[in-house]
């Protein structure tokens, strides 16, 4: 299948499942809500500010897609769907399974609990945050309704000769008293699943499972078994459990793998021993990286079409069939390029039908990063059709502009916004940015202003003596706990025993948004 890498195209958005902390960031603290699925009504969706949730780590906001249709309802005054990202000491086990999430999450698989299996694009740039460009993906997705609850399938091609799948089980939804539910996550990912269960070197397997601590109701735990069948031997299988208070004050974990690692924290210390190396970090001092942005006008237009603070709308793309060598196929196209079941040939005219049965000729060119589409109208003239492209910005770097965690990075810098999210802290050259809330970027004479959208936060560790509080936080051995994690082999079976269904029909959702 043909895979369309749209490269300068600014999308950075890392999410990392987090040990429950009160942060703060820009001197005001803040705890926040946590990110299971959201699609199991996991997430209270509610600003920041809020200190009814705790982080075990963030959501991708359910109005956060690549194309916001109803901008023209949110100003710069009202926006509130910013979310926070954490990356501390322990949470890297969990940012593999949490990229698992961020793929589900724009496939919708809420809307679509009948056991039909159906496709999407998804945005893995978006989820594995690899720099300034978007990467659509297909991935097949079945979702259904199971005596032991909510069952998840997703197939996806990794490279020609590796596949992916990932089945999420949610066996209880969210409560009062428990604001994870309960549910288990199992990826397997190898170049031959009919081989399976044998491992190979291409074989790579992760199990999480998240529940309430049968031992303290106030309490969650999650289990984190993964394999890595490339590695040698004594590093292929790394183990984690992760112990925290529900109202995200306090909690442990500890890290079996190459390097044994050991975690504390309570709201104010986080204390980490890797490698007989203690350190602490302050969670009053925390560094802040605006991972993506909402763009707002900063001035009245002149025709009346839009005010000052409304946000930008970007107008998104459409499905659409063509036939090839006598074969029916998908495609989609929006104003960063097209994606295609198979390569289409630059400056060569296809005819394209939307979901609507509406025809079109699609002509692509550069590499299919740019095309014209023109709608056939019943006279069999021609009509060009217009879709959003990125705004573009060149800025002058100015000191004033960034906000005190910020690096210098001087000079001029290319940016593209293509919707909320986007544009954050790296440019398309990669150089770090982060701009103050209100900042002004000017493009074709018409004045737009920022609101951070996703913010990545560090803790910033401690390098004089540490504080006795947090020496006095006790580091836990779970060893004996992490010695009894094993993968279950039922699971691994039924999930192995799963077939890749075919799907024909159109793209149903693309990062998220619906396209039919």
């Amino acid at each position: 299948m043909a895979r369309k890498h749209l490269s300068k195209l600014a999308l950075i958005s890392t999410y990392v499942l987090s040990s429950g902390l009160i942060i703060s960031c820009g001197g005001s603290s803040s705890q926040l809500q946590p990110e299971l699925p959201s699609f199991v009504s996991l997430i209270q969706n509610q600003p920041v500010e809020s200190s009814a949730q705790n982080n075990l780590a963030t959501p991708v906001a359910d109005n956060q897609f690549l194309f916001n249709t109803s901008a023209a309802q949110i100003t710069y005054d009202s926006y509130q769907n910013t979310t926070y990202n954490i990356g501390n000491p322990g949470d890297q086990p969990l940012q593999y399974a949490n990229r698992l999430l961020c793929l589900a999450n724009q496939l919708q698989p809420q809307q679509n609990v009948d056991g039909v299996a159906y496709r999407g694009l998804v945005d893995f740039g978006r989820c594995y945050g690899e720099g300034s460009y978007q990467d659509y993906q297909p991935v097949i997705a079945k979702v259904s309704q199971q005596s032991s609850g909510l069952q998840i399938d997703l197939w996806w091609d990794e490279t020609d000769s590796t596949q992916s799948r990932a089945r999420f089980l949610i066996e209880q939804s969210s409560s009062v008293n428990n604001p994870y539910g309960q549910f288990q996550l199992f990826h397997r990912r190898t170049s031959d699943f009919s081989s399976l269960p044998s491992s190979s070197a291409t074989d790579k397997k992760t199990w999480l499972s998240v529940s309430l601590d049968p031992r303290n109701s106030q309490q969650y735990v999650m289990k984190l078994l993964t394999f890595d069948g490339s590695l040698a031997s004594a590093n292929q299988l790394n183990k984690a459990i992760y112990l925290a208070a529900l109202n995200g004050q306090s909690g442990q974990y500890h890290i079996d793998a190459e390097v044994d690692e050991k975690t504390a924290f309570d709201s104010a210390f986080i204390h980490s021993e890797k490698s007989g190396d203690a350190r602490c970090y302050d969670l009053a001092q925390m560094r802040c990286d605006m991972m993506g942005y909402a763009l707002f006008y900063d001035q009245d237009a002149s025709d009346g079409s839009f005010a000052q603070g409304d946000m930008v709308a970007i107008q998104p793309g459409f499905a659409f069939t063509y036939t090839a060598n006598a074969q029916q196929l998908t495609g989609y196209i929006d104003g960063a390029g097209v994606w295609s079941d198979q390569p289409l040939t630059d400056d060569v005219a296809i005819t394209i039908t939307d979901q609507n049965q509406q025809n079109y000729y699609l002509t692509p060119s550069n590499n299919a990063s740019q095309a014209t589409v023109e709608k056939i109208l019943p006279d069999s003239t021609t009509q060009t059709i217009s879709l959003s492209q990125p705004i573009e910005f060149s800025y002058t770097y100015d000191a004033n502009d960034m906000s005190s965690s910020a690096g210098t990075m001087p000079g001029t810098h290319s940016l593209s916004y293509f919707g909320d999210g986007t544009m954050g802290f790296f440019d398309t050259n990669g150089d770090a940015l982060n701009f103050n809330n209100g900042t002004q970027l000017t493009a074709n004479n018409i004045n737009y202003k920022v609101r951070s959208s996703q913010v990545l936060q560090n803790a910033v560790q401690i390098t004089s003596s540490l504080p006795p509080a947090c020496e006095a936080l006790e580091l836990p051995d779970f060893s004996v706990l992490l010695d009894s994690l094993t993968f279950s082999a039922d699971l691994d079976a039924s999930f192995i025993s799963q077939p890749m269904p075919e799907v024909t029909e159109m793209v149903k959702y693309v990062a998220g948004v619906g396209a039919i």
